[in-house]
C-alpha cells in the first residue's frame, strides 16, 4: 500500500504542477520541506504522530498500514545539512531525526536517508534497507555495508543507476539497476506526479491533528509556506458562489474514488478547501515557465529588480556575486548602489561569502531575488520610488544575448 510522503530536500517544484494546474484534487507529495523552519515543523509534526499513535493504542503492538491507519514516509535528501553535527548541522533536527528512526517503526512512520557519502555507519539496526551507489573509494562502502569485501565491490561500480542491496541487516547483498527519471517526466502531463495521485489514502483523522498541532500541517500548502516552490505561482484567494442544486456534483473523497466506503479520512488540501468555498492558496499563472520572467509582467516591479532576476534567469544559477551582477548592469551602477537599491525592494545579500567558480565572495540568491519579484507582481508590496527610477532597461549580452 502507498502512503502518505513527505518529502525534505532543498529544491522542488515539478511534483506539485498537476495539483497547481487543476489536473489533480491533491499533490502526489503531502507536504514538501525545503527551508529549515519547514523542515523542523515536519520532524515535529512526525514526532507528535509517533507520540499519538502509541497514546491511542491503535495497532496493538505494531501498526500493520492500512487505508484506515496509512503509514507515513519522510524521504529526506539533505542528511548532512539537516542532520549533520558541524557547524551547518542543526542538533535539534538530529535529536528529533533519531527519535523518528528509533520509535516510530511501531507506529508506522519511516524515515528514508539519502546520503553523498557515509562517515559513521548510519544508525546501525534502525536501518531496514540499505542501498549503495557508487562510491570513490572502498573505505567510504564500509560505512555502507560493513563488509570489505562488499565494499570493494561497491568502489568498483561503474555504469549510472546500478547499485547493491541489502533488504535487512540478516539478508544477502544483491545487485540491483535504477533508471534516472527526467525532470520533464515528473510534472509534464500524464506524468509520474499526475500517475500516482490517486495511489494511497489520506492521513487519518487523529494523525492529521497531532501533525497539525506540533507542525502546522493542515497550512502546509499556505502561499506564505510553500509559494517559494513554483516560482511563477502566485497567492490567490478565489470564492466559490453556494449552490443549493442538488444535482449539481459533489466532491468525491480519495476513498470513494478508490471505490472504497467513505470513512473519516482528512480529505485532501484542495477538497478541503472547497468545503469551504476556497481554492488552495497556491495557483499557476497561466502560460507560465519556470524559466521565463511571467512574474515581471506586472508594472510595478522595479526595473533594477527585474534587470537582476533576468541575470540569474541567464545564467542558471542558484547563487551571483556581486562582482558578476555589476558586469551586466550598467557600468556607473556600483556595488554599495546595488545594495541599496535591491535592499529597498525588501533583498538582502547573503550572510555569508560562498564559492562561484573558484572565487570567493558575497552576493545574493536566486530565491530571494524571485520572491521579491513576485510579492510586486501581485501587489503585495509598494515599489520604492528610487528603485523604479533606476533605468533598467539596457544591459549588456549575456551568453550571447542582447539585452
Amino acid at each position: 500500500m502507498r502512503e502518505p510522503i513527505r518529502k525534505i530536500t532543498l529544491r522542488d517544484g515539478p511534483w506539485l504542477l498537476p495539483w497547481l494546474e487543476g489536473r489533480t484534487h491533491r499533490p502526489v507529495v503531502d507536504w514538501v520541506a525545503t527551508t529549515g523552519d519547514e523542515v523542523g515543523r515536519m520532524l515535529r509534526a512526525a514526532r507528535a504522530v509517533i507520540d499519538h499513535r502509541a497514546n491511542s493504542g491503535a495497532g496493538g503492538d505494531k501498526i500493520v498500514p492500512s487505508a484506515r491507519l496509512p503509514e507515513i514516509m519522510i524521504l529526506c535528501e539533505e542528511v548532512a545539512l539537516i542532520f549533520g553535527q558541524h557547524e551547518m548541522g542543526n542538533l535539534a533536527n538530529s535529536r528529533l531525526g533519531l527519535q523518528i528512526v528509533q520509535l516510530g517503526r511501531s507506529e508506522a512512520v519511516d524515515m528514508d536517508l539519502v546520503a553523498q557519502r557515509g562517515t559513521v555507519t548510519m544508525l546501525g539496526s534502525g536501518d531496514l534497507n540499505t542501498f549503495g551507489l557508487g562510491v570513490a573509494e572502498p573505505n567510504d562502502a564500509r560505512y555502507i555495508f560493513g563488509d570489505a569485501k562488499i565494499a570493494a565491490d561497491l568502489a568498483k561500480l561503474e555504469h549510472p543507476g546500478s547499485m547493491l542491496v541489502q533488504a535487512g541487516r540478516d539478508t544477502r547483498i544483491v545487485p540491483a539497476k535504477a533508471w534516472w527519471v527526467e525532470h520533464s517526466e515528473i510534472g509534464s502531463p500524464g506524468g509520474i506526479a499526475e500517475r500516482n495521485t490517486y495511489v494511497g489514502p489520506d492521513l487519518d483523522a487523529g494523525s492529521a491533528g497531532a501533525a497539525d498541532a506540533a507542525g502546522g500541517y493542515h497550512d502546509r500548502w499556505n502561499h506564505e509556506r510553500a509559494g517559494h516552490l513554483v516560482p511563477w505561482a502566485r497567492p490567490v484567494a478565489t470564492v466559490t458562489p453556494p449552490t443549493n442544486d442538488a444535482h449539481a456534483p459533489q466532491e468525491t473523497s480519495t476513498a470513494e474514488r478508490l471505490g472504497l466506503p467513505p470513512s473519516s479520512l482528512v480529505p485532501s488540501p484542495l477538497e478541503r478547501r472547497a468545503d469551504r468555498g476556497e481554492q488552495p492558496t497556491l495557483r499557476v499563472i497561466p502560460g507560465g515557465q519556470p524559466d521565463d520572467a511571467t512574474e515581471r509582467q506586472a508594472s510595478n516591479v522595479p526595473p533594477i529588480l527585474g534587470a537582476v532576476h533576468d541575470v540569474f534567469v541567464a545564467r542558471g544559477v542558484d547563487r551571483l556575486h556581486t562582482a558578476v551582477l555589476l558586469e551586466h548592469l550598467r557600468p556607473q551602477l556600483s556595488a554599495r548602489r546595488l545594495g541599496m537599491l535591491l535592499g529597498s525592494c525588501g533583498v538582502k545579500p547573503c550572510r555569508e561569502s560562498f564559492m562561484v567558480a573558484g572565487q570567493r565572495g558575497r552576493g545574493y540568491e536566486h530565491q530571494d531575488i524571485t520572491a521579491a519579484v513576485r510579492r510586486f507582481a501581485a501587489g503585495d508590496a509598494e515599489p520604492p520610488e528610487e528603485a523604479m527610477a533606476w533605468p533598467g532597461d539596457r544591459l549588456t549580452g549575456i551568453e550571447g544575448q542582447d539585452w
